[in-house]
């Protein structure tokens, strides 16, 4: 049913604001997901690293003792 009023929704925004207006917004929303993942991207790859630099210093410090 819910399928069915999206259609009509779509339907009314074309026939309202016309095909431009089924995709106003995409370009902001584009730009926005992909700053989102590069950001998470990057933090990412710096947690990962982080932890496996903290572990081999856990392991170096538990080998000379």
């Amino acid at each position: 049913m819910f399928k069915i009023c999206g259609l009509f929704l779509v339907a009314y925004i074309k026939r309202v604001d016309g095909f431009v207006g089924c995709y106003r917004g995409l370009g902001p929303k584009l730009c926005a997901s992909t700053i989102s993942s590069i950001t998470y991207q990057k933090l990412y790859v710096k947690t990962v690293e982080e932890s496996t630099a903290a572990a081999e210093d856990d392991e170096a410090a538990e080998d000379r003792r």
